[in-house]
C-alpha cells in the first residue's frame, strides 16, 4: 500500500467501514433487534412508544399523555382540482421565527388548478421557511397547505394579496406543546411540557408520543417496538451508504457494482410496502413505523417472513461489496494486481 495516497487509503477505509456496519446492521435486524433484559417497550403503543434502555430491569416508567404537540396549520380555499386554466397570482409573505420570506407566486405555464397549487408548494417548500407546504386533494377537491413545527413557540403568520385570494392568511389550527407526566417507580409525579412528541426519560431512554392517555413503560413488553428500531436503523444506514457510493460513483468498477446492487430492491416492493418500507426513484428506502408496527400487530408472522428477505438482501449486497477488490474500487490500473479484498478478518 506504500503507492497509494492518503485520499486512496482513506477512500478504503470508509467503504470498509460502511460494508461492515450495513452488514452488522442487517445481522442484527434478522436475530430480532435488540434483545436485551433492559430493552424498553411501552405496553399501549396507542399512547407511546418507548426505545433505548433502562437502568435496571426493575426499573417502570409510567407515563400519561395529556395533549400532544402539534404544529400550526393554514388552509387555502378548495377549488376544484381539474378546473383548467387557473389565473391565481400575487404576493405571499411568511414569517417565522427564522425570518421574514416573500414569494411571487403565478399560475402561468400549470394546466389546471392542482399542478398550480403544486407548484406554489414547491416554491414555497424551496425557500427553507421553516413551513412545509403541500397539497391535499379529496373528492376533487383541492387545497393548499402549510404547516409549522410543532409547538407553541413556532407560530408563523402569512400575508400578501394571494395569501388573501386563497385565505392563506387565516389559521385553520394553533400550534400547542405537548403535555405529559412522568412516574418513575413509586416516586414523585412529575409534569412536563414539550414542543415535539419525543420526549427523553432519561439517559439513553426516549418516548414518542402518540395519543392522549396512559402507558407503563419496562423491560421485556413489545418486541415489535425493538424490532422497528433495527429496522429504523437499518434503513439509515442503507441510504448513508448509498449516499457514499454516489459520492465516489466517479472511481473504480467495483463502486459501480456496489452502487447497481444496492439500487435494486433487496425484496419485492410490493411485500416491502406491506411493513412500511418504500423505495424511492433513487434507490434509497423510507420507513414508515406506523404501517411496521400496525402490520406486526395484525399478522407478525408474515413481516418476520418479508424483513428476513429484506434484511437478508441488504446482508448479502453488503458481504458482496465486502469481496470487490482494492484495485476494482480505485479504479487505477497499477492497483488492480492488488487482489486486496475488503473482508473481515
Amino acid at each position: 500500500t506504500g503507492s497509494l495516497s492518503l485520499e486512496d487509503i482513506d477512500f478504503l477505509k470508509n467503504y470498509q467501514n460502511q460494508m461492515l456496519e450495513l452488514k452488522d446492521l442487517a445481522d442484527k435486524t434478522l436475530k430480532g433487534g435488540d434483545k436485551s433484559r433492559l430493552a424498553a417497550g411501552a405496553e399501549n403503543l396507542n399512547v407511546a412508544e418507548a426505545s433505548g434502555k433502562l437502568g435496571s430491569a426493575s426499573d417502570r416508567y409510567t407515563l400519561t399523555v395529556e395533549q400532544l404537540a402539534s404544529g400550526q396549520i393554514n388552509r387555502s380555499v378548495e377549488m376544484d382540482s381539474k378546473a383548467p386554466m387557473p389565473s391565481m397570482g400575487g404576493a405571499l409573505k411568511i414569517r417565522t421565527e427564522q425570518g421574514n420570506f416573500e414569494f411571487y407566486l403565478s399560475a402561468a405555464g400549470t394546466k389546471n388548478n392542482r399542478e398550480m397549487l403544486d407548484n406554489f408548494a414547491a416554491k414555497i417548500n424551496g425557500g427553507k421557511t421553516g413551513v412545509t407546504a403541500s397539497v391535499k386533494e379529496k373528492d376533487g377537491k383541492a387545497y393548499l397547505q402549510l404547516t409549522g413545527a410543532s409547538g407553541e413557540e413556532n407560530a408563523f403568520s402569512v400575508s400578501g394579496s394571494l395569501a388573501e385570494r386563497l385565505s392563506l392568511d387565516q389559521t385553520a389550527q394553533y400550534g400547542q406543546d405537548a403535555v405529559y407526566t412522568v412516574q418513575k417507580n413509586d416516586g414523585e409525579i412529575q409534569r412536563f411540557t414539550s414542543e415535539s412528541n419525543t420526549i427523553s426519560l432519561g439517559t439513553g431512554l426516549t418516548a414518542f408520543l402518540k395519543g392522549v392517555g396512559t402507558t407503563e413503560i419496562k423491560a421485556g413488553v413489545n418486541a415489535s417496538s425493538g424490532m422497528a428500531n433495527a429496522v429504523s436503523d437499518l434503513v439509515d444506514k442503507f441510504n448513508e451508504t448509498l449516499r457514499f457510493l454516489n459520492q465516489n460513483s466517479d472511481r473504480g468498477i467495483g463502486v459501480l457494482n456496489q452502487l447497481k446492487r444496492m439500487v435494486l430492491s433487496p425484496a419485492s416492493e410490493k411485500s416491502m410496502e406491506l411493513i412500511g418500507i418504500t423505495t424511492k426513484s433513487d434507490g434509497s428506502l423510507t420507513f414508515d413505523r406506523e404501517a411496521f408496527l400496525n402490520k406486526s400487530k395484525e399478522s407478525p408472522s408474515l413481516v418476520g417472513d418479508i424483513l428476513e428477505k429484506v434484511a437478508g438482501g441488504i446482508r448479502n449486497d453488503a458481504q458482496m461489496g465486502m469481496q470487490e477488490s482494492s484495485g476494482s474500487l480505485l479504479g487505477v490500473q497499477q492497483y488492480s494486481q492488488m487482489g486486496n479484498s475488503i473482508q473481515r478478518s
